[in-house]
């Protein structure tokens, strides 16, 4: 397995390695956001008339990583590069 963290170098903390890193982190994030508001909706609801509303959970690493290859896909059409 590889290994996602470089080691703590000069007491400056773990740098997470690679793309896949970064997606990793980037789609945590989103997820705890959206976790948070979703349990807010449902707490606001619940007491409801009409009953407690929930949002679907959703996972953003599959869709963060998808939307970075894209992009590095467009810019590859788009670079002076790959016309020369």
């Amino acid at each position: 397995m590889k290994n996602l963290f470089s080691p703590n170098i000069g007491n400056k903390g773990r740098l997470v390695r690679g793309l896949g890193g970064r997606a990793l982190l980037v789609g945590a994030g989103f997820g705890v956001l959206r976790s948070a508001a979703r349990e807010m909706l449902l707490n606001i609801t619940a007491r409801s008339a009409r009953g407690a509303v929930t949002l679907p959970t959703l996972s953003f690493i599959a869709l963060v990583t998808k939307a970075r290859k894209q992009k590095a896909d467009s810019q590859k059409k788009t670079s002076p590069a790959a016309t020369a």
